[in-house]
């Protein structure tokens, strides 16, 4: 399996300290496994159905549309079923001083193994997962570099911090160091690290009073007037702070284009009549015939999905223009860098952004700070939606920061020259 289909499949992998090493549990996790077995079920019903096992109406036996009725069951049970039921391991045996890679649907079978001597050291990358329906989708992997110069991938993370805290568990064991990718310069990470590295209470929160010159509500935020970029960037000087404000885009257009397919599809299928086809979808399920009639059934179960996956994107458009857009602010002054971003977002249907509220970070603890953004190449233009994946990452302790995201490579330096400032002082 590759390492970007581990990715797109599992999301976290939990670590198991064991007194001869490791054990990384890689299976499918929440939303896949449901995911799975709404498939595995109906699938399992129509297999069951169609070879009488329970007493439901359905073709002829031996006939074409039995066939196919018998066919599709077993295509959505096989489906639904490896989804359901993959298991997956990565086993760091320093007893044997040996590393395996276990994975299968109903059996496990050994797919890799190699000697613990062969791991020269750890090192942590943020990598970014392409999507076809959004931005790309951003995890943090932990990965062994061999020897030979080959990576070996052995968790992939949502957090910066889950990603520390499992490859330190692992290097102090294994004798080996750790080095982080995501910013530039490639430092060796210092296991004693904490995450005592924002002031404020012990949850890191920094409430500025009226009085404090981070209180960025009355100052005089001025647009940079730049079209180019996906986000806006709004700037103020107040109190010898330099605020940012970036506003994030609603994406209101692409949405409504998704809503208006949804919206012709509802029309297509039911025309005028959907004031009483709904009623007849979601009547099924008081309908004695439910689980009697393979063609009850499936209207009810199947047009549930279909009617809630069209109206989902017409609902979303209306709140995303009733709601105000989200935002994020930066404070670059002399007592450290302020960092608000009171509600976590998504730049598209992808990666979803956590929020961070009223952080104070000390210039001393940004241990990294990079630009992460598409430029114009020669074969041609970047296109505005796919500034979606600009932004300046920081490594703050345990943690990494994406701010700016969505502003065009100018604004993104325009911020970085001012916290690298502030950083030499």
């Amino acid at each position: 399996m590759s390492a970007q289909r581990n990715i797109v499949s599992i999301t976290s992998y939990n670590l198991e300290s064991t007194p001869y090493g490791f054990i990384l549990d890689t299976n499918n996790f929440g939303c896949l496994r449901v995911f799975g077995f709404i498939f595995m079920l109906p699938g399992l019903f129509v297999i069951a159905a169609g070879l009488q096992i329970i007493g439901v109406k359905t073709p002829p036996p031996g006939t074409g549309e039995w066939a196919v009725l018998l066919l599709m069951g077993m295509a959505f049970a096989a489906f639904g079923g490896a989804i359901a039921f993959y298991r997956g391991y990565l086993v760091i045996d320093l007893r044997q001083q040996k590393i395996t890679k276990i994975q299968g649907v109903f059996r496990l079978k050994n797919q890799v193994s190699f000697p613990v001597g062969d791991i020269k050291e750890l090192f942590i990358s943020r990598m970014s997962v392409p999507a076809s329906d959004g931005p790309d989708d951003i995890v943090f992997a932990v990965m062994f570099l061999k020897t030979s110069g080959q990576d070996f991938p052995v968790g992939y993370y949502r957090e910066m911090s889950e990603a520390l805290r499992v490859s330190t568990e692992i290097a102090a064991r294994m004798g080996l160091k750790i080095f982080d990718t995501t910013v530039d310069g490639r430092p060796e990470v210092n296991m004693s690290i904490t995450r005592e590295t924002t002031s404020g209470d012990q949850d890191g929160n920094f409430a500025p009073e009226p009085s404090s010159r981070y209180a960025y509500q009355n100052a005089p935020f001025k647009w940079d007037g730049y079209t180019a970029s996906l986000s806006k960037l709004y700037t103020a000087k107040q109190n010898s702070v330099s605020f940012y404000k970036i506003q994030y885009p609603k994406f209101l257009i692409h949405r409504a284009i998704i809503a208006l397919f949804g919206a012709g599809f509802i029309f297509y299928f039911f025309g005028w009549s959907i004031d009483t086809a709904i009623p007849k979808i979601f009547g099924g399920y008081l309908n004695p015939e439910f689980f009697t009639s393979v063609e009850v059934f499936f209207t009810t179960i199947f047009g549930t999905f279909f009617i809630l996956f069209l109206f989902c994107p017409i609902i979303n458009v209306i709140v995303r223009a009733i709601l105000p857009a989200k935002y994020c602010i930066v404070g670059v002054g002399s007592d450290g860098l302020y960092l608000h971003a009171p509600k976590a977002f998504r730049m598209g249907r992808r990666h979803k952004r956590k929020p961070f509220s009223h952080q104070l970070v000390r210039y001393t603890d940004i241990q990294g700070m990079d630009i992460k953004a598409k430029t114009e190449t020669k074969d041609r233009k970047v296109w505005k939606s796919e500034k979606a994946n600009n932004f300046i990452g920081l490594r703050v302790g345990t943690d990494f920061y994406e701010i700016g995201c969505g502003l065009d490579m100018h604004q993104l330096q325009l911020i970085a020259d001012d916290i690298k400032m502030h950083i030499r002082r």
